[in-house]
């Protein structure tokens, strides 16, 4: 049964969303039900990600209890906790279909379409999957990377840090872009990385807000109660990545209508907003 929320005065074109702010909380109050499908969603194709998680842990937990507290445990931990990162991509490649999905489905809320859920969510997947695949994997690579670099013993333990803070910094923001220009434009990945990066520049202290929120979820990790943390885990991903997504993507619009959009596309231009004049 659909069930549509209406508006107790009289619609007009005042009555739409005058800026982003106005289309999140817009968004959220009209077409809650579907971003919560849409956490649904991401938690089905989340769950290989998850299971590699709590695999990782249980050999971890039986890695210690073997080798106790001996020097060697801290060894073998180090470069277990590489492996694990290396098995996070093929698990990525998996959430990149949903993301895929997912943002094609946002994109038309923030932008005030009609949804058609399946249709919209099928379309995303073949319209997007292979830059957002393309994107989670180098991402998988990148992070991959800076865990094994993280394991190395250097003179000077700080510098094995400085690879896993850019990508916070630069890697992570410079994705979250990526995925949003595949969701609106036809661009080959190679330039997609290239105008993603440029924008990073222009926008470094927000990117840090969002690459900060998802530090927030990766800190759960550190919650010593496993079945706390995966409830948790599995509350954020249903209803907290919908509202991360919606947010993300309309910043990154109007990102896009100041440096692309306002010369290349015009027609697209506030796309889902009515300025006051």
């Amino acid at each position: 049964m659909n069930v549509h929320k209406h508006s107790q005065s009289d619609f007009d074109e005042y009555s739409l969303p005058h800026n982003r702010k106005e289309v999140f909380f817009d968004v959220l109050k009209m077409r809650y039900g579907t971003l919560i499908f849409v956490g649904l969603l991401l938690l089905a194709f989340t769950l290989p990600l998850l299971l590699v998680k709590i695999l990782g842990e249980t050999v971890f937990v039986g890695l210690y209890e073997t080798l106790g507290e001996q020097e060697s445990a801290y060894d073998y931990a180090r470069v277990l906790r590489f492996y694990i990162s290396l098995s996070y991509i093929p698990c990525l490649a998996v959430f990149a279909v949903g993301v895929a999905g997912a943002t094609r489905v946002v994109r038309q809320l923030v932008w005030g379409e009609g949804v058609f859920f399946w249709g919209d969510f099928s379309d995303g997947i073949k319209q997007n999957y292979k830059n957002c695949l393309l994107t989670f994997l180098l991402l998988g690579l990148t992070y991959a990377l800076c865990s094994f670099i993280l394991v190395l013993n250097v003179e000077y333990q700080f510098v094995v840090y400085i690879p896993i803070a850019l990508f916070y910094i630069v890697a992570l923001p410079t994705a979250m872009l990526m995925i949003s220009q595949t969701a609106i434009y036809s661009v080959g990945f190679f330039d997609l990385i290239k105008n993603s990066l440029k924008l990073w520049l222009k926008y470094v202290p927000q990117g840090l807000i969002f690459s900060a929120l998802v530090i927030v979820g990766v800190l759960l990790d550190g919650i010593t109660l496993t079945v706390l943390k995966y409830i948790l885990m599995i509350l954020l991903i249903i209803f907290a990545l919908p509202l991360y997504l919606e947010a993300r993507f309309l910043f990154d619009c109007h990102v896009f209508d100041e440096h692309i959009n306002k010369k290349d596309y015009p027609e697209i231009v506030d796309k889902g907003l009515f300025r006051i004049k």
